[in-house]
């Protein structure tokens, strides 16, 4: 997704006003419950606090608090923009996001941006209660830090009982172009 990304691809940087923020808290709550302890800290609503949007090339949207890019859209339009949080953030508060677990053999190609495919998913008891469509966080067995940010393909049910084909869709690896972007 964001393996040529660079400073270049940015764009117009819009301050969003305090109604937008409180739609985003709400939407981001809903979307990710467990980031309900963290949310003054990722998303204030203090004075003295700058939330921007920033239209990138390609339809990607990035939402930036006091210049640190802490969410990406895909679809490049705040208004009806899904955030998914960067790896920066799911470094910082591992806990928003349900874990998924990948053995060492699949870790090189996720490493590299790879889908992550069934077979080299650990079956824990976390990932049965992942349903299809859920942004999760990708770990390597024994990982401190997630390694990368993707959408599941299908429901961890179905990922243990047919083992085969996509099961997490990469949006977000280390080391690609938003990784080494971290600010503006």
């Amino acid at each position: 997704m964001f393996k040529k990304f660079t400073r270049d691809d940015l764009g117009m940087r819009t301050q969003i006003k305090k109604k937008q923020i409180k739609e985003l808290r709400t939407f981001l709550l809903d979307k990710y419950p467990k980031i309900e302890e963290h949310l003054d800290e990722v998303v204030p609503l203090k004075k003295g606090s700058i939330i921007c949007t920033v239209k990138c090339s390609n339809r990607v949207g990035l939402l930036t608090v006091n210049d640190s890019i802490l969410f990406f859209s895909l679809m490049g339009s705040e208004k009806k923009a899904y955030w998914y949080p960067t790896l920066r953030l799911i470094h910082k508060y591992p806990d928003i996001l349900p874990k998924v677990y990948v053995h060492e053999g699949a870790l090189k190609r996720v490493l590299r941006g790879s889908n992550v495919f069934s077979p080299g998913i650990e079956h824990t008891e976390t990932l049965s209660k992942i349903s299809k469509g859920e942004t999760v966080a990708v770990y390597g067995i024994g990982k401190e830090h997630a390694v990368l940010m993707g959408v599941t393909e299908k429901s961890g049910k179905d990922i243990i009982k047919v083992p085969e084909d996509t099961g997490v869709s990469s949006l977000h690896h280390l080391s690609d172009g938003l990784w080494y972007v971290p600010t503006l």
